[in-house]
Parts: C-alpha cells; structure tokens; sequence
C-alpha cells in the first residue's frame, strides 16, 4: 500500500471524519482496499453501494452486500450475475435476503452455503425438505432448528443417526409428543429404575455435547471461509 492509500484508508477509517468524506467518488477509486472501505462504512448511501455491489474485486463486493445501507432493489438487481461464494454467502447471511435468492443459490451450493442456507428464516418450505436429508451433519442441524421446517420433514430428522440432529428436532415446536422418545432416546420402561436414570442423563449430557460441537465446528468453518 501507497503512503497515499494508507491516508485515504486513515480518514475513511476515523468515524469523526464521516461528514467529510467524498462517498460520491468512492466506486471510482483505484485501490480496492478503498473502495471496500467505502462499502464498510455505516454512513456509505444506498446509491453508491448500489454501484459497489456490481464491484470486480470480491472483497469490495461482499463488504456491500454485507452493509445494511444496501437495498433490496440493489441485491436484486446483482444476485443472478454474482457467482463467487462468499459473495453469495454475504447474501445469505443477510436477514433480509429474499426467498427467490435463496432458491436461487442453493442449485449447486457447497456446504457452506447449505448451511446458511437451512438456517435462514426465509429459506422456502420445499428447500428445506430436500436439505433434511443432506449429506452433511451440520445442514440437517440447521434445517432441524428452522422454525419454518415442515412438520413431514421434522417426523423424519427426529430420527436422525446423529443425537444433535435429533434432539434439535424433538425441540422443534411440529415435533409431536410421540416422537419424543426417538429424538432423546427415553428408556422404555413403565418405572425406571435410578440406574436407568444415570444412564438416561448421561446420554442427554452426551447429546448436548455433541450439540455444542456441531454449532462450534459450524461457526468456525464459516469463520474460515469468510476470511
């Protein structure tokens, strides 16, 4: 970086500086580290992000993506040409990311974007479906703490090999109460016994570790591919 660019970046960077700063110019500057800088900024208006947005380098486009000063309208206009995905990752991790951009996305997705994916509140009913029977552990945890989960497919994840996934489902308000006994595997006796307790805490213990695990390595590997 040029002693000039890094001023550039200094003043960008100094949130007393934001009155003064020429954001009309920003999609125009040469550096990119400037123009993502531009496309970070909480005062950066809605019509130059709109122009960041369609930006060549990546990064610069996953900072406007990402900054809630971005319209719909803009998302709308840019999701089909985008095909970088962390770029369209950025999308999806917007709560605001619309249906037809997530059904859009999720042809070809890698797991990453699965994830993000069966996470969203917005993803539609009949994704979800097919996501619950994903290859990946993590995507049907996701699918089975979506609220907006379709009850068919809930009865199938409460069953699930893995406990997170089951117990996540077991948790999910279209669970019913019969199913229970598959997502916390609950000892079929009519009077327990106290082992029969121990052993039936432990396993609960053991499912909420597994849980735990599954949402530390999803975060991570989000974390990861992000930076």
């Amino acid at each position: 970086q040029s002693s000039h660019e890094i001023l550039r970046l200094s003043v960008i960077d100094n949130p007393y500086a934001a009155e003064k700063l020429n954001f009309s110019k920003a999609a125009e500057d040469g550096s990119s580290a400037v123009r993502m800088a531009y496309a970070k900024h909480d005062e950066c208006p809605a019509r130059v992000l709109d122009q960041l947005i369609g930006d060549l380098d990546t990064s610069v486009r996953v900072a406007a993506v990402a900054n809630p000063n971005t319209k719909r309208s803009s998302l709308l206009k840019q999701y089909m040409n985008e095909g970088d995905p962390r770029v369209r990752l950025s999308y999806l991790e917007r709560e605001d990311c619309p249906a037809k951009v997530i059904e859009f996305y999720c042809d070809g997705a890698d797991e990453c974007l699965r994830k993000a994916i069966a996470a969203h509140h917005n993803c539609p009913a009949k994704i979800l479906r097919d996501l619950a029977s994903d290859d990946s552990d993590q995507v049907r945890l996701n699918v089975s703490l979506n609220g907006k989960t379709p009850a068919t497919s809930i009865k199938t994840l409460v069953k699930d090999p893995v406990p997170a996934v089951r117990s996540a489902a077991g948790f999910h308000e279209t669970c019913p109460e019969s199913l229970f006994k598959y997502a916390f595997q609950i000892p079929e006796v009519s009077y327990p016994l106290e082992s029969d307790i121990e052993r039936f805490l432990k396993k609960i213990q053991e499912i909420k570790n597994c849980y735990d695990k599954c949402l530390i390595e999803n975060q991570e590997l989000m974390e990861d591919t992000i930076g």
